[in-house]
C-alpha cells in the first residue's frame, strides 16, 4: 500500500495488478502534470515495478476542495469521462467488432480502473508518453500534416455515432440519452450572463482599431447567447463529441522512420467536456483554435479531408453516406456550427500562450470568482499574439458570412 494514495485509489491498484498477472511489486507514485495542465483535478503518473512486468499509468483524481466543487463542476466532469472510457468506447469498440471493422476508430487510452464515489473520483488510464506519444507545442499552430490528421481521426470518431446511430438505433439512444453538456443547467442565469460577458470582453479588445472586425464581432456577440443555449437541445446534436479538442488534448506518434516530424496516431485525451453535438463543433473548435491564419483559407481542404475518411469508415460499418451524412449537409453544419471555433479560441487561446508561471491557481481564481470562465480571465504577456490570432479568426468568418 502507497501512502501517497487513498485506499480507494489503492484498492484499485491492487486489482489492476491482478488483471494483468503482476505481484511483488514496487509502486512508484510522481507528479505528472506542470502548473496550467489540469483544472479540475491532480495528475500523477503511477508505475507498477516487477522482475517479469512494468505498468505506466496515469492517475487523474479530482480535486476536493469544497469551494472549488461547489463552483465549478467537477464531479459532472469527472463522471463524464469515466462514462466515455467505461461504456461509450466499450460499446464503441463492440460495434466495430461485430462488423469487423479494421483499422477504425481507437484513439483513446486504455482505462484500468476508476472510482465514481463523491470526492473520490479517479480514473487510472495508460501512460501514453511511455509508449511514445507525444505532445505538441501549445504556443504554436500545428502545422498542414498534423491538421490533417486529426481532421482524419475525428472522421472515424464520428462515423461510428452515425453508423451506430442508423444501425443500433436502440442502444445508440440508450447509451447517449443523457449526455447533454455538463454546463446545462450549471449556474444561475446572472452567473452564466457574467461569464458570456468576460469571454466577450476579451474579444472587442482584440479587435479593436479594425472596424470591420468591430462590426462582424458585434454580430457575433448580438447572437452568442442564443447560438450556445440553441445547441443544448439542438437536432443537429447527432454524434458523440469529444468536446474538449485543443492541442494539450491530443497526443501524437511518429513511426515513420523516413519523415520522423510526420504524425502517424493521434490519440485524443480529456473527455471531461464530451457530449452529443454536431460534429462540427469539434471541428471548427480544433481549427481555429490550433491552426494557422494560412490554413483557415484552406479549410475546404481539411473537410474533404475529414469527410473522406467519414464516408469511407461508414461504407466499412455498410452504411451509405449519402444517406447518413452527405457531404452538403456537413456543409450546412459548418455554416451552423464553425462560430463555436471563436467562442473556444477565446476561452482557450490565452491558455495556450501562457507561460508555465502565468498559468492561474485555479482554488486561488475560485475565491474571487463564481465560475469556470473566471479561470480564463487574464490577458497573459502575449496578449498581442492572442489578439492577432482572434483578430485571424474573426476577419475569416467575417469574410466567409459563418458571424
Amino acid at each position: 500500500m502507497c501512502s501517497q494514495l487513498t485506499a480507494e485509489q489503492n484498492d484499485c491498484i491492487r486489482i489492476i495488478a491482478e488483471n494483468e498477472n503482476i505481484s511483488n511489486y514496487e509502486l512508484e507514485v510522481n507528479t505528472g502534470s506542470v502548473k496550467g495542465d489540469g483544472y479540475l483535478g491532480i495528475i500523477s503518473t503511477i508505475n507498477l515495478i516487477s522482475e517479469r512486468k512494468n505498468l505506466n499509468m496515469i492517475l487523474k483524481m479530482a480535486e476536493t476542495n469544497e469551494e472549488l466543487r461547489n463552483k465549478i463542476v467537477i464531479r459532472k466532469a469527472y463522471l463524464r469521462e469515466i462514462y466515455a472510457y467505461n461504456r461509450i468506447f466499450s460499446e464503441f469498440e463492440n460495434f466495430q467488432r461485430k462488423r469487423n471493422m479494421q483499422n477504425g476508430f481507437s484513439a483513446f487510452a486504455k482505462i484500468y480502473g476508476s472510482c465514481e464515489e463523491d470526492c473520490k473520483e479517479f480514473l487510472i488510464l495508460e501512460n501514453l508518453k511511455e509508449a511514445g506519444y507525444k505532445l505538441w507545442n501549445r504556443k504554436e499552430p500545428m502545422n498542414a500534416e498534423h491538421v490533417a490528421l486529426v481532421f482524419s481521426e475525428y472522421g472515424k470518431f464520428h462515423a461510428v455515432s452515425l453508423a451506430m446511430r442508423d444501425q443500433d438505433t436502440k442502444m445508440f439512444e440508450e447509451l447517449t440519452k443523457d449526455l447533454r453538456s455538463i454546463f446545462e443547467n450549471a449556474y444561475s442565469r446572472e452567473k452564466y450572463e457574467r461569464g458570456v460577458k468576460i469571454t466577450l470582453e476579451k474579444g472587442f479588445k482584440a479587435v479593436k482599431g479594425d472596424n470591420d472586425a468591430i462590426e462582424a464581432f458585434r454580430r457575433f456577440s448580438d447572437s452568442l447567447r442564443t447560438f450556445l443555449l440553441k445547441q443544448f437541445k439542438s437536432p443537429d446534436n447527432i454524434v458523440f463529441t469529444h468536446g474538449d479538442c485543443w492541442c494539450n488534448n491530443m497526443m501524437f506518434k511518429y513511426e515513420d522512420n523516413q519523415n520522423p516530424h510526420k504524425p502517424t496516431k493521434v490519440c485524443f485525451l480529456e473527455w471531461q467536456l464530451s457530449k452529443m453535438g454536431s460534429p462540427v463543433l469539434d471541428l471548427s473548435y480544433f481549427f481555429f483554435v490550433c491552426s494557422s491564419k494560412e490554413m483557415f483559407y484552406d479549410y475546404k481542404s481539411y473537410l474533404k479531408i475529414y469527410y473522406e475518411t467519414l464516408s469511407e469508415n461508414l461504407r466499412k460499418l455498410s452504411c451509405d453516406p449519402e444517406n447518413i451524412f452527405p457531404y452538403m449537409l456537413l456543409e450546412r453544419h459548418w455554416k451552423t456550427y464553425a462560430k463555436f471555433g471563436l467562442y473556444m479560441g477565446l476561452i482557450v487561446i490565452t491558455l495556450m500562450l501562457s507561460e508555465v508561471e502565468e498559468a492561474p491557481i485555479v482554488k486561488d481564481v475560485v475565491k474571487n470568482g463564481e465560475t469556470i470562465f473566471d479561470i480564463f480571465n487574464y490577458e497573459g504577456i502575449h496578449v498581442n499574439e492572442f489578439n492577432k490570432r482572434i483578430l485571424n479568426i474573426v476577419t475569416f468568418m467575417a469574410e466567409h458570412e459563418l458571424i
